[in-house]
């Protein structure tokens, strides 16, 4: 059921004054986490019928070998039951319109749905975070977040806007190496995958920081080098993410190796489609969505009970080859697994005087992790355009919820991306983190020309 539905008139009055929004919460909401709230916010109580379990503290850290990978602690189940054209209407209530459409768009396609696990976990130190910040943190329009860090910064969101910070202040690790492969499907089956060596340091994820060490406003910084196709090695993008980017917008460098040089890149952000996808996603829908959120009204909708990609281990297993993964339009369902959870519905709409590709969207927030899981795009004609899925899992080595896969389906020309193809690469590192050296535009120059 949809709960706690705000007056548009009050939310498009904090957006559009830009005055800070009242997001403290109160000591009697606070004193809620980790009792009848999880320490990230969620509801800690089973559904009416269950379906849905309590949350009891998700899995336990536990560390990985790079030969088994993450072991799937589900592996042994069957589903429940499987979604298909047939029966659609039947399970219609939970379903998002873009899960729907799935059916009409692709013969054949099915969701297998599994025994739901609340699976999510973090460490001591993020919940003790999220805490605090359910006391200090603001947010000043859309885009001005002030005191919070470590992870998400309004467990008990006001606004649309507080719950997709949620999302982009969401604990992962402090930094990250690794490889992040992508695959643009035809609507044949055809693929080509861009290989992609990325380093990420989260300055705001580091686990006992407090504001004040954040007082330079960088939230993080990203470095990717495309190994592969031919036609785009050598491309090296940098970026400087912002706290506040009112106050100091977003940071980025691109190096082409054509050119040999390395340029300020401003395009890099909102609707400009990025470098791997062929134009079938834009950059604020990397990580299903970042950057900055000034160009949409937010309306927080609520939550509600939605079959979701979630402990999709079989997706993450070491010696699973690209092909068994992709088949023309859509992944292989086979591989997927769906379970039942309760997710916070956010819609954004274009606001007057601004525009994007993406008239509107509707997403769908994981309430245990504040991890995007789906999101539903519009065109300007407001027809369903697109649609992307996050199949979460928890890398229990760190532990933190993030995607194993990201898929984004293009409705009109039977194409799509998928992200996070890395399964015979190099296991991801959590450990790793480099300060503001490393990502410079010299040390990306130097790189370049080797």
């Amino acid at each position: 059921m949809f709960r706690r539905v705000f007056p548009l008139s009050l939310l498009t009055t904090l957006l559009l004054a830009g005055v800070a929004a009242q997001a403290k919460a109160p000591p009697e909401e606070v004193a809620r986490l980790g009792q009848d709230l999880t320490p990230m916010g969620a509801t800690q109580a089973a559904n009416a019928d269950g379906s849905i379990p309590a949350w009891e503290g998700g899995l336990e850290h536990k560390a990985v070998t790079p030969e088994e990978g993450y072991v799937h602690p589900f592996a042994d189940e069957k589903p429940l039951f499987v979604i298909t054209a047939e029966n659609v209407q039947e399970y219609s209530e939970h379903l998002t319109p873009g899960q729907k459409k799935m059916f009409e768009y692709r013969s054949g396609y099915r969701m297998p749905v599994y025994p739901s696990h609340r699976t999510a976990s973090y460490p001591q130190g993020v919940y003790d975070a999220v805490k605090a910040n359910a006391q200090n943190a603001e947010l000043s329009g859309t885009d001005s977040l002030s005191g919070a860090v470590t992870g998400p910064a309004f467990p008990i969101p006001q606004s649309g806007a507080e719950a997709l910070w949620n999302h982009k202040t969401k604990y992962v690790s402090r930094g990250i190496k690794g490889y992040y492969n992508a695959a643009v499907v035809s609507e044949s089956g055809q693929y080509f995958i861009s290989r992609v060596l990325r380093y990420v340091s989260l300055k705001y994820n580091q686990i006992g920081i407090q504001p004040e060490d954040l007082k330079d406003n960088v939230f993080l910084y990203y470095l990717t080098y495309v190994l592969s196709p031919t036609r785009l090695a050598g491309n090296i993008v940098l970026v400087h993410q912002m706290i506040d980017q009112l106050k100091e917008p977003n940071m980025a460098w691109v190096y082409n190796p054509g050119q040999r040089r390395v340029r300020r890149a401003p395009e890099l952000g909102y609707d400009n489609p990025t470098l791997a996808t062929d134009s079938l996603g834009t950059h604020d829908q990397i990580d299903m969505f970042n950057g900055a959120l000034d160009r949409y009204q937010w309306t927080l909708a609520g939550k509600k009970e939605i079959y979701i990609p979630y402990n999709a281990y079989t997706l993450e297993k070491r010696d699973l080859d690209p092909d068994e993964i992709i088949q023309p339009g859509h992944i292989n369902q086979d591989l997927t697994r769906y379970e039942l959870h309760r997710v916070w519905v956010v819609d954004a709409t274009v606001l007057p005087g601004t525009n994007h590709v993406y008239k509107r969207r509707t997403f769908y927030l994981d309430e245990d992790s504040w991890h995007i899981v789906a999101v539903d795009c519009y065109d300007q004609r407001d027809q369903l355009w697109r649609m992307q899925e996050g199949h979460l899992i928890n890398f229990y080595d760190v532990p933190a919820v993030s995607a194993a896969l990201e898929v984004g389906y293009d409705f009109e020309i039977g194409r799509y991306v998928v992200a996070g193809l890395d399964n015979q690469e190099t296991m991801p590192d959590f450990s790793w983190y480099e300060d503001a050296s490393f990502f410079t535009p010299s040390a990306i120059r130097r790189h370049g020309i080797q």
